[in-house]
C-alpha cells in the first residue's frame, strides 16, 4: 500500500514541477512576443533559416540527380 502512495505523491510532484515549468515557458513566450523587437528579429531568423533550407534542398537535389541515371527518350 504505500509503494502505492509513493507512486501518488511521486506522480503529483512530477505534475507540479511539469506545471511549473509550463507556467514559466509561457510568460517566458508571452513577454518575448510583446517586445516588437525580438519580434522582427524572430522573423528575419526564421526567413534566413526558410531560405538556407531551400538552398541546401536544391543542392541536395542536384546530388541526388547527378547519382541517378536518367531515362533516354
Amino acid at each position: 500500500m504505500t509503494s502505492i502512495v509513493g507512486a501518488m505523491v511521486q506522480a503529483s510532484r512530477e505534475e507540479e514541477l511539469t506545471q511549473s515549468f509550463l507556467d514559466v515557458v509561457t510568460s517566458a513566450v508571452t513577454k518575448a512576443l510583446a517586445d516588437e523587437k525580438f519580434v522582427m528579429e524572430l522573423r528575419g531568423a526564421i526567413t534566413s533559416t526558410l531560405r538556407d533550407g531551400e538552398i541546401y534542398k536544391a543542392g541536395a537535389r542536384g546530388v541526388v540527380s547527378a547519382f541517378l541515371p536518367r531515362k533516354l527518350e
